[in-house]
C-alpha cells in the first residue's frame, strides 16, 4: 500500500495534519479552513433578526507561517457564505521571537523573510488591512484586537483598519445594527491579557433588554464575567485558543492558553442563563507552522428566535 505525504507525516495514526499554503510550507487545497455551521435559538432575539447570519473567524496571524495568498482565500470563503455580518476575533499578526521559531522561519523563505523589526510589522498589518478590505457583508465588518496585536502595534490597528475601510475595531465600544424597528448591539472589549477590558455590566442601563453580541478575543474574560455574575450578553464570540492548535490522539490539546478549560473551542451553551458562547479554532499558527487534529475554521452562525 502506498502512503500519501500526509499519511507519512502523521505516521499512519489517523490524525490530520494541516500546513498553510505558503512559500516553504505547501499544503493541499483541502487544508483551507473548514466551515462550521451553527444554528442558535434565542428567546431574546427580535423576530426581525430571525435567520440572521454571522460569519466569524479570528487568529489569522499573517506573517512568516501564513501567506497573503492563504488569507485571500479565507476572505473569498467568507464572502461566498453571503453573511449579514462579519466579525473578526483578533490576533491579525504573528512575528517570531523565540529561537525555536526563528530557526524555522530562517528555513521557510516566506514572502516576509527579508523584512525585520518595525518594517515587518508594518508590512504584515498593511497587507492584512488591504486583504480584509475585500470582505463583503450588508451590515459590515466588526472586530476586536488580541494580545499579539497589542504586543506588535497597540491600538494603532484600529486606526489602520479604519483608514483601509476594512473593519470597525471595537475597543470597549458598541455598535448597533437595525432591522425594521428592532436592533441588536455588538459589544467589543479590549484584550483580557494585554488591555483593559470593561465589563458590559457597567455600560448603559438601557442595554439590559437589548440583544447583545459580545466579542472578546480571550474567552477568559467571558469566564470571569460569568463567575462574577455580571455577564451582560446573549452571545459571546471568542478566539485566542486556536482550539489547541496541536492535538495528540488520546491526549488532546498540548497547549491550553485559557484558565477555563471549558472554553477551548466550539459552542458552549451557558445554562440556565440561556446564553451562548462560541470559541473559534481560528485560522493561523504560532511557534509551530502546523495544526494537528485541529483544522482552521470559519464559523457561520445563524441566529433564530424562539
Amino acid at each position: 500500500m502506498r502512503l500519501t505525504r500526509r499519511e507519512f507525516l502523521t505516521g499512519g495514526l489517523g490524525v490530520s495534519l494541516t500546513v498553510p499554503i505558503a512559500q516553504g510550507y505547501t499544503g493541499p487545497t483541502e487544508d483551507l479552513p473548514l466551515i462550521t455551521e451553527v444554528e442558535m435559538p434565542f428567546e431574546a432575539l427580535p423576530r426581525d433578526f430571525a435567520g440572521y447570519r454571522i460569519a466569524f473567524f479570528g487568529d489569522t496571524h499573517l506573517g512568516q507561517y501564513l501567506s497573503t495568498e492563504y488569507l485571500r482565500s479565507v476572505v473569498n470563503q467568507v464572502n461566498s457564505l453571503k453573511p449579514d455580518l462579519i466579525i473578526l476575533g483578533g490576533d491579525y499578526i504573528w512575528r517570531e521571537k523565540s529561537l525555536f521559531a526563528k530557526t524555522i522561519v530562517s528555513l521557510a523563505r516566506s514572502e516576509y523573510h527579508n523584512l525585520h523589526g518595525q518594517a515587518l510589522v508594518d508590512k504584515i498589518l498593511s497587507d492584512t488591512a488591504s486583504i480584509f478590505a475585500n470582505l463583503k457583508a450588508p451590515d459590515g465588518v466588526f472586530g476586536v484586537i488580541g494580545n499579539h496585536d497589542h504586543w506588535e502595534a497597540g491600538k494603532g490597528i484600529k486606526k489602520l483598519f479604519s483608514e483601509h475601510r476594512c473593519a470597525n475595531i471595537l475597543i470597549n465600544e458598541e455598535s448597533r445594527i437595525k432591522r425594521g424597528n428592532s436592533k441588536i448591539r455588538i459589544l467589543g472589549v479590549d484584550d483580557y491579557w494585554t488591555g483593559i477590558p470593561k465589563s458590559p455590566a457597567h455600560w448603559r442601563k438601557e442595554l439590559e433588554f437589548d440583544f447583545k453580541v459580545l466579542i472578546s478575543h480571550n474567552p477568559d474574560f467571558v469566564s470571569e464575567q460569568l463567575r462574577l455574575n455580571s455577564a451582560n450578553f446573549n452571545l459571546a464570540l471568542c478566539a485566542h485558543t486556536h482550539g489547541g492548535q496541536v492535538k495528540l490522539p488520546l491526549v488532546g490539546a498540548m497547549i491550553k492558553n485559557v484558565y477555563d478549560a471549558r472554553f477551548l473551542e466550539g459552542r458552549i451553551p451557558i445554562e440556565p442563563a440561556k446564553k451562548e458562547v462560541f470559541v473559534t479554532r481560528g485560522i493561523g499558527m504560532v511557534e509551530l507552522p502546523i495544526r494537528l487534529n485541529c483544522p482552521p475554521e470559519i464559523a457561520l452562525i445563524t441566529l433564530n428566535s424562539v
